[in-house]
């Protein structure tokens, strides 16, 4: 799976992408995604959030088998917001699967 990746006003350090390329590869199980899927996710800081502490918002964009995937998080740390997003992630393919799965036996 390719992933491309776009941060806004910071860099992951090397144990964040690490963390995010671990998760994002935990979609690999869904017989919908391919190893030659690509995967488009930006992360940004927002320093200006109102209780004076750094937020980061995140977003996918994944195409399986003629769905587009969308979703957005936002949270107080770069961890937080990749969990929350793997998880959201992950639901939908499953709920896709199960849709297509659905269809055909009918």
């Amino acid at each position: 799976m390719k992933i491309n990746l776009y941060t806004k006003n910071f860099e992951l350090n090397e144990v964040e992408n690490n963390y995010l390329k671990e998760k994002i590869e935990k979609i690999k199980k869904y017989s919908l995604v391919q190893d030659d899927q690509i995967i488009n996710v930006k992360i940004e800081k927002d320093t200006h959030h109102e209780n004076g502490k750094d937020s980061y918002s995140m977003s996918i964009d994944l195409n399986v088998k003629g769905k587009d995937i969308h979703i957005e998080k936002s949270g107080n740390t770069v961890f937080s917001v990749i969990d929350m997003t793997e998880d959201i992630l992950s639901s939908e393919i499953r709920q896709y699967k199960d849709i297509l799965t659905n269809n055909k036996r009918k």
